[in-house]
């Protein structure tokens, strides 16, 4: 296990420990491989959650680990990519990923996989925001809580740079908080698209690899 997370590390590494220039984006980068597909099969509460068997287990990290090696030129492209290309970006990473699992889950596995994906992600995945239909005024409240989100992510890196552990707990409340402020700005109608998606509420137990 600890072998292929080293592939989502190399993401989430330089993000945790790099300095508050950029850190918005280069934390995007590299939790961009926990919130993918490929990432989260790897997590052992998404799969508990999933009730993969041990044989799918095994199946899932060799897959994962040659989705987010290829994945990897992709992730790379996010830190200067404008919004539109993000959403595209994020929707083949995604897409492959999926793609990719499709002989190792159980049909209803892998839905439930895209619904964690949902969850996780939020409001800050473009193509979920585009299916809900947000209106001028939603968007512009989306801008400004994402914004929020930005600073409080440079000010948890700058206060606790080099303890991984400890950034990866606050910036886990930090997505939960988010989250809720993304679905607040929802009517009842975009509220209950958004439950269809997500599908019921699950917290993921975010993990970063031991250090060796």
């Amino acid at each position: 296990m600890r072998t292929v997370c080293k592939i989502v590390a190399a993401f989430v590494v330089a993000a945790l420990l790099a300095g508050p220039s950029g850190a918005q984006d280069k934390t995007r980068v590299g939790m961009a491989g926990l919130m993918g597909p490929g990432g989260l099969v790897l997590n052992s509460s998404v799969q508990k959650e999933l009730k993969l068997s041990d044989e799918q287990i095994e199946k899932a990290k060799k897959v994962s680990g040659e989705i987010l090696e290829k994945a990897k030129d992709d992730f790379a492209k996010l830190k200067d990519a404008t919004p539109e290309e993000r959403a595209d970006i994020f929707k083949k990473i995604a897409d492959d990923g999926h793609k990719a699992l499709a002989d190792v889950l159980k049909p209803e596995q892998a839905k439930r996989l895209k619904q964690l994906e949902t969850q996780v992600r939020g409001l800050r995945d473009p193509n979920t925001a585009k299916a809900l239909k947000l209106s001028d005024e939603q968007t512009d409240k989306l801008k400004k809580i994402n914004e929020e989100a930005g600073e409080k992510t440079k000010e948890i890196i700058k206060d606790n740079k080099g303890d991984r552990e400890k950034i990866m707990e606050k910036m886990t409340a930090l997505r939960k908080e988010t989250q809720e402020k993304h679905v607040g700005i929802l009517t009842d109608d975009q509220k209950k698209q958004w439950k269809e998606m997500a599908g019921e509420p699950f917290e993921i137990k975010f993990e970063l690899p031991k250090k060796e």
